[in-house]
């Protein structure tokens, strides 16, 4: 078989591979895992595609959030080629291709990597396998960006390690654009792995022949951040309005590594799935499994560890041994000495989840694994070596693993005996958790024992069919749920819940628009039932919250939302009706008991001046470890509990988060804790009113107490609080009237007085800054008068008095508005839409400054008189970033033009790649 065949049988089978071997998946259109795939990823490719075959680019989508930067968030993929599928073919079809060439992708870059390094092509074939179905790669299905990213890593090394072989200049504009395009994917976390990896790789293949390479390299990774400039820049002007910007040492460390998800090296489905279906135990493990699981198939470690013992003979193996342990270690997060250290290095300090530092685990053990394949087919001085350390592993590495897997799995069912119902009795040999990975370990040793003996065609067919199967048993069932929705047809607007369709025979250009959906914490609740945002996007509903990584800190300050868009605030949302009306909120929509007696217990107005401070210590105390500052307090009966407090940065807060919880005087929790960020406090000292639904009194004396507290060191510190009982429970807001119930057990309040995308408002109250605004619409509610007042920033002088006026919203698209305004003694107009700095307003032709109003969307001044106001959005940063990479695609195209010329050849000069074989190509 020549290359050309030999490479078009590689691409069929790793093409091919996808579709069977993740068969489960394509039911729901390869979003069956219901998390991130099904809230997020899916339907924002979904609006994508919609919104260009509508013929609108979405730079802006004023669907989530109050309007979201569509174009700068980094995750949406707006430039990234492969996203322009959702244009051209169904979102339910786009989908799963789009997964599928990304899992081709990376195999065929592990393919490509594997020959680079002199591998046979069947080692490197094995190896292809290895890496496309890989732990990391198959368990971040659900996580689209983070997938297309990661599977750009075998290629790019491939890249970078042909350039410092050869120094060709077209090999680095190769290598540049494919980092490039990577960077386009935007999940920034895996490029920066990527980079660092791949610069550590150069180092090696280079060092000390290619002097003249460091600065190359520089230049190369320029050129590719210069490829990428149209996404990055603009995502780097709204990531500094975000709350990620604020650094925060409890996410850059969740999720590390577990030591014990060990055990998921040799049994994959120990812990459960989350969505459980044959394998039907549910997840019980530390963290979650998709951050958890770096699976590589038990031939593919059995080879790993046998190629240890070539450590001292090919610099190769010795590079990923130790690039895969260095990637473990900072796996670890808040359980390596590193993690504190890392925190401080700014570029690194607004990541998260540690535990993806495990994708360079999996390649080093793609790699290692098929050194050692390759030495056992080809013979010569490593053969030898290789077959002595894999018959230590087989004869004594597998049967002192297995017996330590069952010792720990008895002891632990012992320890959990006498609790019938926990999850540790699924350690169990009946599970097929247990016994499909011994049964695929007695496979391996046995195939790779007669592998040893004689390298027939038969058997190396045999150990890459093995190894296929084995990933399969994994991959075909991880997070893939078969009970919850009936189809892919569920995606398809309008699905099979009635609320859409109900929602869109209540349109009224009168009134408000915007669905909320009241939730304390996050959950995967059956969201298309609920338009849970973002899967609102699909039926064309806004909400007032989003689910993403970046959230403005104005949203957070104001709102008090999270990125999964939940809010521990959410009661004390409820109990401000007329800031939900001012942002044209219309609709709130619950489904879960937890948000009915939220909306049960909206209650109606209370009066902040009253609340009582006896007995609570006044003076400024810094909250400073796990015990925290406590304020006495009394819950002598049921009802609804409000609490203010001023707050303000310690001196050295370390960027940790703070909670406050009511607890009993013995300390039971009487209510989950309230979490805070640093990113509550980057304007300085804040005074907070929060509020407790306690279903029942702490105990016979009411005794009770507020406790602040933190974890690690000094976060904040505490001043002049005030706590009181303020209504009944059960006592549900008259500003909120029941409208509709579904047959899925959703139900539909309409909010009183909602007002429309753009208003008239009576009387604006000027404020000198954001934190002003953010008192008088969070703390001093009673005296706000919100929706006929607004809060605007900007404005000097005292309060404004307006007449009446004529507002009519003659045509809109995601990125425009054109408003008629009429007004004889002018008047303050309100856009219920986020204010971001890439909006520009023209009134009659003419520049109009926006101002910040209600802390969160846009304000326009109008004069007496009839007049048109253009609004049109073009993202900041946009343009600049358009040009610089026009530039460097310009630039790429002239360097590889002349060095396909031959007049920037470069000879290239010392030994081959860093390997003890010449390279296969």
């Amino acid at each position: 078989m020549n290359r050309r065949v030999r490479a078009i049988v590689v691409g069929l089978i790793v093409l091919a591979a996808p579709p069977v071997m993740l068969a489960g998946a394509w039911r729901m259109a390869g979003v069956s895992a219901l998390e991130d795939d099904l809230l997020y990823y899916f339907p924002q490719r979904a609006f994508f595609g919609a919104a260009v075959r509508g013929g609108e680019w979405p730079l802006w989508n004023p669907y989530v959030a109050l309007g979201y930067p569509s174009a700068a968030d980094p995750q949406v993929g707006t430039w990234y080629p492969p996203t322009w599928l959702f244009v051209v073919l169904p979102a339910t079809l786009a989908y799963p291709v789009t997964l599928c060439l990304h899992f081709a992708l990376a195999g065929w870059g592990a393919y490509r990597l594997c020959r680079e390094l002199g591998r046979s092509w069947s080692a490197a074939l094995f190896g292809a396998l290895a890496f496309e179905f890989c732990g990391f790669l198959v368990a971040h299905r659900p996580h689209l960006t983070m997938h297309h990213a990661a599977a750009w890593l075998p290629l790019i090394l491939w890249s970078w390690g042909r350039y410092a072989r050869t120094l060709r200049t077209e090999h680095l504009v190769l290598a540049a654009a494919l980092t490039g395009v990577q960077l386009l994917v935007q999940h920034i976390q895996i490029s920066i792995i990527t980079v660092l990896l791949t610069s550590a790789w150069v180092a090696w293949v280079g060092w000390p022949h290619r002097r003249r390479l460091w600065w190359r390299v520089v230049g190369g990774m320029m050129l590719a951040g210069s490829l990428s400039a149209v996404q990055t820049i603009p995502t780097l002007h709204f990531f500094a309005q975000c709350t990620r910007s604020a650094p925060l040492y409890e996410r850059f460390t969740e999720n590390a590594y577990e030591v014990t998800s060990v055990a998921l090296w040799v049994f994959p489905m120990l812990y459960g799935t989350r969505t459980p279906n044959t394998y039907a135990q549910e997840w019980w493990g530390r963290s979650h499994l998709s951050e958890q699981t770096v699976y590589a198939s038990l031939p593919v470690l059995l080879l790993a560890a046998g190629a240890l013992v070539l450590w001292r003979k090919d610099r190769v193996v010795r590079f990923w041994a130790l690039a895969g342990m260095a990637c473990g270690v900072l796996a670890l997060g808040k359980y390596s000495p590193l993690s504190w250290l890392l925190f401080q290095v700014p570029f690194l300090a607004p990541l998260r989840v540690p535990a993806r530092w495990m994708l360079g685990l999996n390649l080093a053990w793609v790699v290692m694994a098929t050194a050692a394949f390759d030495a056992l087919l080809h013979g010569g001085p490593s053969t030898e070596a290789i077959k002595r350390g894999l018959r230590r592993v087989l004869h004594y590495g597998v049967p002192i693993v297995l017996v330590v897997a069952a010792i720990l799995m008895a002891a632990v069912r012992l320890w959990r005996a006498d609790d019938p119902a926990s999850p540790v009795h699924s350690l169990s040999p009946t599970n097929p958790a247990v016994f499909v990975p011994l049964i695929l370990t007695g496979a391996a040793v046995f195939v790779l024992t007669r592998l040893m003996r004689k390298p027939t065609r038969g058997r190396i067919i045999t150990l890459i069919a093995l190894t296929a199967l084995d990933l399969a048993s994994f991959a075909a069932f991880n997070d893939i749920d078969r009970t919850t929705y009936p189809g892919v047809r569920s995606l398809r607007p309008p699905g099979h819940t009635a609320l859409p369709t109900w929602l869109a025979a209540q349109q009224d250009s009168n009134v408000g628009h915007r669905l909320w959906v009241p939730r304390e914490r996050a959950d995967y609740d059956r969201p298309l039932e609920v338009l849970w945002p973002m899967t609102n996007l699909l039926f064309d509903v806004e909400t007032l919250q989003a689910y993403t990584p970046l959230v403005r800190r104005d949203q957070r300050h104001v709102l008090g939302f999270r990125p999964w868009g939940a809010s521990e605030r959410a009661l004390t949302l409820l109990r401000n009706p007329g800031l939900l009306a001012a942002l044209s909120v219309r609709w709130i929509a619950a489904r879960t008991p937890e948000e009915r007696a939220l909306l049960a217990s909206a209650g109606g107005p209370d009066d902040a001046a009253d609340w009582p401070r006896t007995g609570i210590q006044s003076e400024t105390t810094e909250v400073a470890d796990r015990i925290g500052v406590t304020w006495p307090v009394r819950v002598a009966r049921p009802g609804l509990y409000g609490l203010e407090f001023t707050v303000r940065p310690a001196e050295r807060s370390g960027g940790r988060r703070w909670f406050v919880v009511l607890e009993s005087a013995d300390g039971v929790k009487l209510r989950p804790e309230l979490v805070f960020e640093p990113a509550d406090l980057l304007s300085g000292a804040r005074r907070f009113r929060c509020y407790f639904r306690c279903a029942e009194a702490a105990g016979e004396s009411g005794a009770a107490r507020v406790r602040v507290y933190t974890y690690g060191g000094p976060a904040v510190q505490v001043a002049d609080p005030a706590f009181a009982r303020v209504a009944d429970l059960d006592q549900s807001s008259a500003a909120f009237t029941l409208r509709w119930r579904g047959d899925d057990g959703v139900v539909v309040y309409e909010v009183t007085g909602s007002r429309p995308r753009a208003y008239l408002v009576d009387e604006i109250i000027p404020v000198g800054s954001v934190d002003d605004a953010i008192r008088r619409l969070t703390v001093e509610i009673e005296t706000g008068g919100l929706p006929g007042r607004a809060v605007v920033e900007g404005i000097e002088g005292p309060s404004r008095r307006f007449g009446p006026g004529r507002v009519q919203l003659t045509s809109q698209s995601l990125a425009g508005r054109d408003i008629e305004v009429e007004t004889e003694e002018g008047g303050f107009l309100v856009l219920a839409e986020t204010f971001d700095s890439g909006w520009r307003a023209r009134l009659d032709g003419r520049l109009v400054p926006i101002r910040r109003t209600n802390g969160l969307v846009m304000g326009i001044e109008i004069p007496p008189g009839t007049h048109r106001l253009r609004l049109r959005y073009w993202p900041e940063g946009l343009t600049a970033g358009a040009l610089v990479t026009l530039a460097a695609i310009g630039m790429m195209l002239a360097l590889w033009g002349r060095d396909r010329r031959g007049s920037l050849a470069v000879t290239a000069v010392g030994e081959g790649g860093g390997t003890d074989q010449p390279s296969a190509e």
